[in-house]
């Protein structure tokens, strides 16, 4: 394949652009791969207003909402000159200060020349696919979160977020009190169909098609939700030809099901890493997995994804993330907690190294 005809596809974790000026700082060292592929997508972590009520349950980043008020332009800017086109906006946090919060907060990304799915005004805007033409090729995205507060969901008369919830169940496994139960979850069948129909949709006029999910457990190394691998086959099912995760501020691991990759947590992107007891990092922090991150690189020509790449990433306490290339430890280190993420759930998933990169083998 040559450079003109293949259409690259880049694809990072949760972001959350800085409020004290730094935004473009943070981009710094990752900004000419993110503006030199033809397509580059991110979760969009947090609103960029806070305008509006708070509500009840606003997660662990729920004192960052109080002070003056936010200039959503003034955020969204840095996020467009990085070069991203589309974002998921289904999230956790999405709606933490109301539907005005949100409508500013897709107003401000269109400014910027940003797309957002995943939420809106109603359960059909929030379901709404995102389509972009590149090189002759059309590439769509839908996203669902499965970690919603109770009434972040949109409906038809609501504001919010297309969700992907799932319903828990423990199981006693061991006869000894006080042992751990053995976790069981499955998706709502409802919004499970939902999807389905939302990718047979755009399947029939779509090239490639990506799905984004804000699910999974977040903080436990390795572990994946049962109802993950569900929500991640019925999607490959229906016709996605990519999966990408995120939300659990850890990566966990890539798994190939039916010859497509699903990328069940890239990790942060933009966004503070935290130690094993949570704690955020500062300058002193020891070194911590969840300053292990991913950027993945699909490869389109012709319609289809010829090759999915990984691109070992790395930050610090200043939340600047940088690539590492091959000979430099982190990059050796970023990929070995990929490889016992994939063994930790048996996934069988092979990678070969090219450069700096990996391929995933599918």
């Amino acid at each position: 394949m040559t450079v003109e005809d293949v259409v690259v596809l880049v694809g990072v974790g949760d972001v959350v652009p800085s409020r004290e000026g730094r935004a473009d700082e943070q981009f710094g060292p990752t900004r000419e791969i993110l503006r030199s592929a033809d397509i580059t997508f991110g979760q969009l972590e947090t609103p960029l207003s806070n305008r509006g009520k708070r509500q009840l349950f606003v997660g662990l980043g729920g004192g960052a909402w109080e002070g003056e008020g936010w200039d959503p332009d003034a955020l969204a800017a840095p996020i467009g000159r990085a070069g991203f086109d589309v974002m998921s906006f289904a999230g956790n946090h999405t709606m933490d200060r109301s539907e005005e919060s949100l409508f500013d907060s897709i107003d401000a990304a269109e400014r910027a020349g940003i797309r957002l799915v995943g939420a809106g005004r109603d359960i059909a805007a929030a379901r709404a696919p995102a389509v972009l033409e590149r090189k002759g090729n059309t590439v769509g995205f839908l996203a669902y979160c499965s970690v919603l507060p109770k009434g972040y969901e949109a409906t038809a008369t609501r504001s919010g977020c297309a969700p992907m919830r799932a319903r828990t169940y423990y199981e006693q496994v061991d006869w000894q009190p006080g042992t751990p139960p053995r976790r069981h979850s499955w998706c709502y069948a409802e919004d499970l169909q939902a999807m389905v129909e939302d990718l047979k949709n755009l399947r029939a006029g779509t090239d490639v098609v990506v799905v984004s999910f804000h699910w999974g457990i977040h903080f436990e190394p390795g572990t994946i939700g049962q109802y993950q691998f569900e929500a991640a086959h019925a999607a490959i099912d229906a016709g996605a030809d990519l999966v990408l995760g995120h939300h659990a501020h850890i990566m966990k691991g890539v798994e190939v099901y039916k010859g497509k990759a699903i990328f069940y947590s890239l990790n942060n992107f933009v966004l503070f890493a935290r130690d094993e007891h949570e704690r955020i990092l500062t300058a002193d922090s020891p070194p911590t997995d969840s300053q292990n991150t991913l950027m993945v690189k699909a490869l389109i020509r012709n319609g289809a994804i010829e090759q999915v790449r990984v691109v070992p990433i790395w930050f610090d306490h200043r939340v600047v993330p940088e690539a590492v290339r091959a000979g430099d430890p982190r990059n050796d280190a970023v990929f070995d907690y990929l490889r016992w993420c994939c063994e930790f759930e048996n996934l069988d998933t092979k990678f070969e190294r090219d450069g700096d990169e990996f391929v995933v083998l599918t």
